[in-house]
């Protein structure tokens, strides 16, 4: 009995199907690893878009804060402004003699080497303090010498220079307070 190889045939193994099982293992876990990769790149994106979303939305309310405190200064202003007014207008219009007139007999008083910066009302109206500017001792003389002359002003019995002080440029600026009512 002779034995013959055909070289021709192909030849068959046996173990076949345990190599298809390691194929399609390895197949699977390349296609899990790109999938798990393309889910982290996904997640990746997402997270950085939304990040710069956040960002943006941050800026946005340091924006609004800034606004907001602006508004809150601007308002406190107003309400202060406001009680001031009020202050004023009730100092000014519950007395029967008018001092409003008074008020505009300063401002006439005050020439234009003698300018009042600032008028202060006590809470009580009791008091009125002007502060203001002198160009020289001679415009400031001769302010406090209408002050005191000044028949309007008579409503005040009392009248003292607060404080006086010089500037470098020459000029003076002075503080002086009005009473109301009784000495």
């Amino acid at each position: 009995m002779k034995r013959e190889i055909d070289f021709l045939k192909a030849y068959k193994k046996t173990f076949q199907t345990s190599k298809n099982v390691g194929s399609i293992i390895k197949n699977g876990l390349v296609v899990i690893t790109t999938t798990y990769c393309l889910f982290l790149i996904i997640i990746f994106s997402w997270w950085n878009f939304l990040k710069k979303d956040l960002q943006k939305v941050e800026n946005q309310i340091e924006i609004k804060k800034a606004e907001i405190k602006k508004l809150e200064k601007k308002e406190f202003l107003y309400v202060l402004l406001k009680k001031q007014l009020s202050l004023l207008s009730k100092v000014f219009s519950s007395e029967k003699d008018n001092r409003t007139q008074v008020l505009h007999s300063l401002f006439q008083i005050a020439d234009g080497r003698s300018k009042i910066a600032e008028i202060k009302v006590s809470p009580s109206g009791e008091e009125v303090q002007i502060s203001g500017e002198a160009a020289d001792a001679f415009a400031l003389a001769g302010f406090l010498n209408n002050i005191l002359s000044s028949q309007q002003l008579k409503i005040f019995p009392k009248i003292k220079l607060n404080s006086l002080s010089r500037q470098k440029k020459g000029g003076y600026k002075f503080s002086i307070v009005f009473t109301y009512g009784k000495d």
